[in-house]
């Protein structure tokens, strides 16, 4: 099989060997060629990174990312019941 098999792109520079990763390196490409899907891909990188660690740690690791997550959720419940309009 040839790289076009792969669908990586010509360029050369510091993020061509993201291009090249396993795992990662079809998010990496789908977040250069557009903007919109950065958000999305950077999602799907956080929720695999957080399945790694629990196949690795087991369920500290799930326990720790859900308790990182407790600050934004209190600043999230914070914003939408914050009264602008009074």
């Amino acid at each position: 099989m040839t790289q076009a098999a792969f669908n990586i792109p010509a360029e050369t520079g510091p993020a061509r060997p993201l291009f090249t990763l396993p795992l990662f390196g079809a998010l990496f490409r789908a977040m250069s060629d557009s903007a919109e899907a950065t958000i999305f891909v950077i999602f799907a990188l956080a929720v695999l990174a957080i399945a790694g660690a629990v196949v690795l740690w087991g369920l500290p690791a799930l326990v720790l990312s859900a308790l990182a997550v407790v600050p934004m959720m209190f600043a999230f419940y914070i914003a939408i019941s914050w009264p602008f309009g009074r």
